[in-house]
């Protein structure tokens, strides 16, 4: 499969970006240091050709190609498809519920 040079990890660091608008909150939310949250958000600045962030004193605002569906759809897509829950089947379940009276009335 060819991404033609696209490193989907950018995708975990733009929705970490988006989520929390600010580079140091976002790299550590997705487990980097802040320099290589940077560096993600110039090599995502120079792949959608826009600087998909601007800084404000409420942190980083998205721009419009951003907050862009294509964008936010090609984000849940490989989520959606690689991270499936399987439905709750209370039949099927083998789960251990234990219930404690103690504080019952």
């Amino acid at each position: 499969m060819d991404f033609h040079g696209i490193n989907l990890n950018l995708l975990a660091a733009f929705d970490a970006l988006m989520t929390e608008r600010n580079v140091t909150r976002a790299a550590t939310q997705i487990g980097v240091s802040q320099p290589a949250m940077s560096a993600a958000l110039s090599r995502l600045r120079k792949l959608f050709g826009d600087p998909l962030f601007l800084h404000s004193a409420d942190g980083l605002l998205p721009t419009a190609r951003a907050l862009a569906e294509p964008i936010s759809q090609a984000l849940r897509q490989p989520e959606a498809t690689l991270v499936r829950k399987p439905d709750f089947v209370p039949g099927e379940a083998n789960d251990k519920i234990h219930i404690n009276q103690q504080n019952a009335p």
